[in-house]
């Protein structure tokens, strides 16, 4: 898939969002949202491998609801964690820590709902 794609569905979800005539899949919805957010994140577009990664998009929604993806994504972009530093912190490297990203949504959410906060952690073994 090139860029032209993902350009022609920014076009079909903002048209969704205006007119609410169009559905447009939560998939399609991911895609567009982590492609802009990745570039204003790094300063470059995600080069989006269209077989891997919507596969890999695809999968993942039927596990964790949209926002919830988002915000894992948003974890992960800023993981400081070494080895997801080295890498391109793409849709594959989001699809194979997603059960930490997912795990610390949850801790986050319950530890406002219990009126915590959210600093450090600590490591639990």
């Amino acid at each position: 898939m090139d860029n032209n794609q993902i350009t022609m569905w920014r076009d079909d979800v903002a048209e969704a969002k205006t007119t609410k005539t169009k559905a447009v899949t939560a998939e399609r919805q991911f895609i567009v949202w982590f492609t802009e957010t990745y570039q204003s994140q790094f300063g470059f577009k995600y080069d989006f491998k269209e077989a891997k990664d919507a596969g890999l998009v695809k999968r993942m929604l039927k596990i964790f609801p949209l926002d919830m993806l988002k915000n894992m994504t948003v974890l992960m972009f800023n993981d400081d964690d070494s080895w997801v530093c080295n890498t391109d912190k793409g849709i594959s490297i989001l699809s194979t820590k997603s059960n930490y990203y997912a795990r610390r949504v949850n801790d986050d959410r319950d530890r406002k709902a219990k009126g915590i906060g959210s600093g450090p952690r600590k490591a639990r073994f």
